[in-house]
């Protein structure tokens, strides 16, 4: 059973919370959904001090049923709310997502070990922390962070995946040398300077989402563009990408300043952009459409 945060206040758990677990399907055939290890709905402090463990409850199983496709139940965040300061030394784990039998089945998903839902969240990670699966951030809130504080020797170190999903526009202040590979797959990430996406062989993968132009920049990391799409808003300003961009989508371009694409291009899409908003060298090999809007 996990832990209930109602009218906000301070958790401080050096024990093992563990939210509850899915049940297996019934005559549905759909498996119950884990719960939280712990939910907070107006916001407030949780402190997992060194030997604590935050672990969400596991989906529940779906039951075979060859009439419909059963549906897994989905595992529960460890800590998951809105307005939350999160000091971590111990360990906040996602669950599993339940099984499922059948054609089509889905493929066990692992969710997130801390969810922020919206508001203004805090997470301050000590020594001995660890923390199993993704911290996502999700509100339609615009926000902004200060990526210095991502690093060996900053505030947050030890993340793999960086990834801007929620209809926000999350504005990337200051710069990082960190390795922080960037997913942008929705709304927008807006950043001033190329050194705020980090180290430049970290990469750029664009699923869906808009890269925003805040002043005149250039970049000479990697980019890839999925099927999902992705854009370009250059604003009133100028943008360079050197570096080849690769993938199976299409990359729109928007905004009154100019794009410059410099690099043996060879991602997918369909017509020629017009050559007075997006500039191509003689060596570009572009075949993607980027589209003008």
């Amino acid at each position: 059973m996990g832990v209930l945060l109602v009218s906000g206040g301070t958790l401080n758990n050096s024990g093992i919370i563990h939210g509850g677990a899915g049940g297996s399907g019934g005559l549905t055939g759909d498996g119950g959904d884990g719960g939280a290890g712990v939910l907070l709905t107006a916001g407030g402090t949780v402190i997992n001090a060194a030997g604590g463990s935050i672990i969400g409850g596991a989906g529940g199983a779906a039951r075979y049923n060859p009439a419909m496709e059963p549906r897994a139940g989905l595992g529960g965040a460890g800590v998951k709310g809105a307005g939350i300061t999160l000091v971590n030394a111990g360990t906040i784990t996602g669950a599993m997502g339940g099984t499922a039998s059948g054609a089509g089945a889905p493929v066990l998903v692992r969710a997130a070990a801390v969810q922020f839902t919206g508001g203004v969240n805090l997470l301050e990670i000590h020594v001995g922390s660890t923390i199993t699966s993704n911290v996502l951030a999700y509100s339609a809130a615009d926000a902004s962070f200060g990526v210095s504080a991502i690093g060996a020797a900053a505030q947050y170190q030890g993340f793999g995946v960086y990834e801007k999903s929620g209809a926000s526009t999350w504005t990337l202040t200051g710069v990082t040398s960190a390795l922080t590979p960037w997913t942008l797959s929705q709304g927008a990430l807006s950043i001033a300077s190329d050194d705020a996406l980090g180290a430049s062989s970290g990469g750029l993968i664009f699923n869906g989402g808009t890269l925003r132009l805040d002043a005149d920049l250039s970049s000479a990391r990697s980019i890839a563009v999925t099927a999902a799409g992705g854009t370009v808003d250059t604003q009133g300003n100028s943008g360079l990408l050197s570096s080849p961009i690769a993938g199976a989508g299409a990359l729109t371009k928007t905004g009154t300043g100019t794009l410059t694409l410099t690099g043996d291009n060879s991602y997918n899409g369909g017509t020629t952009p017009p050559p007075i908003v997006v500039r191509t060298q003689p060596r570009s090999q572009m075949r993607a459409v980027v589209n003008v809007r």
